[in-house]
């Protein structure tokens, strides 16, 4: 049997699991596109980086060897980022979703090099967010903010200060609030090393996150298996010298050591 992460029955993800690693099989064996041919090179790294991701989360569902779920989940973060490089200027209704940039960055973080973190520090924001709408700029905002950290090993102060205003405001949406909040709050104390902190906001992280797994979003899909930001605060957390104390099978911790 395994794990009871969200509404997918464990034969449904068993057989997904099969159909899956068959499409990243000829995915990885497919001929890349020549490098002048920046969406079909987009296309290639796209399917290989979900089919490598979806692998993994299933493999970790099934209880799998994890040592197969971590292979899959870098293969996955190399070829996301290298779905992002590739990237050209968008037509003004391309659409380029800020969540799919969160996973690739949160893969990258946890499971990839050094190389790979100075490539996603390269990226142009118009790669991973199209259209810009005002209502993602928490979110945004947020993730600049990671990128800050990875480049300086500290935030700003005064951003950080003012994400957590826009989030806390009346007139924040649910996402900044019951999402985007909490993660700010965790970088902030990773940042200035506050481990209470850091563990009263990755609870709450995971919590918003088992919520979309179980009745939200992620309870027919396999992102719901792990929750991917919670582990990329605590990879830096733990890369500062900092224990993370919250438990959940959202949050496999082990993942991080290999």
């Amino acid at each position: 049997m395994g794990l009871k992460l969200n509404k997918i029955a464990d034969d449904v993800v068993a057989k997904n699991l099969e159909w899956r690693a068959g499409l990243l099989k000829k995915a990885l064996l497919e001929k890349p596109p020549a490098a002048s041919d920046a969406r079909e090179l987009d296309r290639h790294y796209r399917s290989i980086g979900e089919s490598s991701c979806e692998v993994g989360l299933m493999l970790y569902q099934q209880e799998k060897d994890p040592k197969q779920i971590r292979e899959h989940l870098t293969l996955a973060g190399r070829n996301l980022l290298k779905m992002h490089a590739v990237r050209q200027k968008p037509a003004p209704s391309e659409s380029r979703i800020l969540w799919v940039f969160e996973k690739t960055l949160s893969l990258v973080i946890c499971f990839c090099g050094p190389a790979e973190r100075e490539e996603l520090l390269r990226l142009q924001p118009w790669q991973f967010r199209n259209p810009v709408e005002p209502s993602d700029d928490a979110y945004a905002g947020y993730l600049e903010q990671v990128r800050l950290y990875l480049r300086k090993s500290a935030v700003d102060p005064a951003a950080i200060e003012e994400l957590i205003a826009k989030c806390s405001s009346d007139t924040a949406s649910k996402d900044d609030r019951q999402s985007v909040l909490p993660e700010v709050q965790a970088l902030r104390a990773v940042a200035t090393q506050d481990t209470k902190l850091l563990d009263e906001s990755l609870a709450e992280v995971v919590k918003a996150h088992e919520v979309q797994a179980k009745r939200g979003e992620l309870k027919l899909r396999s992102e719901g298996f792990i929750c991917l930001p919670a582990m990329a605060l605590a990879k830096l957390a733990q890369e500062r010298g900092m224990q993370c104390g919250v438990k959940s099978p959202y949050l496999p911790l082990f993942l991080l050591e290999g």
